[in-house]
């Protein structure tokens, strides 16, 4: 089941998601119901920063959206696109030495497991971005934070 969840304390809402492209019908049978994912990958955008990049024809999971302590709201997310493990990691490697710089970005690719992690964790932002490759499908597990000062 795919949807996207918003909680607020211990209520949590899901709303019914399927798979689904980015626009285009070019994605194949990988995207069963492509309406239903991009109304979730809309959902999924409007919690993000507005740069965020989404490789084609992703195929949206679950998205939690909650308040993280009283600082900072959270985002997780996972998802899957066709093809390899590592031209996801060097687009979001990419994206987030642009956003932050090298020395703040800790990359660890693994080629041996057709994996690698990408963490990024400053006053500001909280990135873990896990990718990993089977069967000639990317799976990307996001865990995001965005920090707030608390008005006192």
């Amino acid at each position: 089941e795919l949807g996207i969840e918003n909680s607020s304390d211990d209520e949590a809402v899901e709303e019914e998601s399927a798979s689904g492209t980015q626009g285009s019908n070019s994605c194949g049978e990988f995207i069963e119901n492509p309406e239903a994912n991009n109304d979730a990958i809309e959902r999924f955008m409007k919690t993000m920063e507005p740069d965020y990049p989404l490789p084609d024809c992703v195929y949206m999971g679950t998205v939690t959206e909650n308040p993280y302590g009283d600082n900072a709201q959270q985002v997780r997310a996972p998802y899957q696109v066709e093809g390899s493990w590592k031209t996801v990691f060097e687009m979001y490697e990419s994206h987030l030495n642009s956003v932050f710089g090298e020395r703040e970005v800790k990359a660890s690719p693994d080629f041996n497991n057709l994996s690698g992690s990408l963490y990024v964790d400053n006053d500001e932002y909280y990135y873990s971005i896990k990718i990993s490759e089977s069967e000639g499908i990317t799976s990307i597990d996001l865990d995001f934070l965005r920090y707030f000062e608390v008005e006192k």
